[in-house]
């Protein structure tokens, strides 16, 4: 398991026990503002989970990381703006901010480096390798045509 799985396993753990936290606004509040305000977290949720389970192409593990990043950052700048607005010495909220700040980062490394965890480069190819007497002797083996001895006999 690689550990962008376990990164998305994470955020997911966290993401569903938010959502649950904040299910009561769904359903005792506002539904269309609950869902306009929480629904980029939950979608979100939705993809950790997938990328905790699965390994998907590239282009959807960086939408997945992408909207992540976005949907914690703006969490984490309301977070730092209700500390501005506080001041630090009455700001109560090291928690929510210790994890949005972390989500936001992990978010962003998902990003620019999920691509490379555990990827084949394509390009590589076995005539690209460097060449020992060992490989040579294979590569004669396989493009060399053979002859069967009784063949050579019969026909000089």
């Amino acid at each position: 398991m690689d550990g962008f799985r376990i990164l998305a396993g994470t955020l997911a753990i966290g993401g569903v026990i938010w959502g649950l936290l904040c299910l009561v606004f769904l359903i005792h509040g506002d539904r269309f503002y609950s869902l306009l305000i929480l629904g980029p977290g939950y979608v979100v949720t939705i993809g950790y989970i997938v990328r905790a389970w699965r390994r998907p192409p590239i282009g959807i593990r960086r939408l997945i990381w992408g909207i992540s990043a976005v949907v914690q950052g703006a969490w984490l700048a309301l977070c730092i703006s209700d500390m501005a607005h506080q001041g630090l010495a009455r700001f109560r909220g090291w928690l929510v901010f210790a994890w949005w700040f972390s989500a936001t980062l992990a978010s962003v490394i998902g990003f620019f480096a999920d691509d490379a965890a555990g990827e084949i480069d394509k390009t590589t190819t076995i005539t690209s390798l460097p060449k020992d007497t060992e490989t040579e002797s294979l590569e004669k083996q396989i493009t060399e045509p053979r002859v069967d001895s009784r063949f050579k006999a019969q026909h000089p």
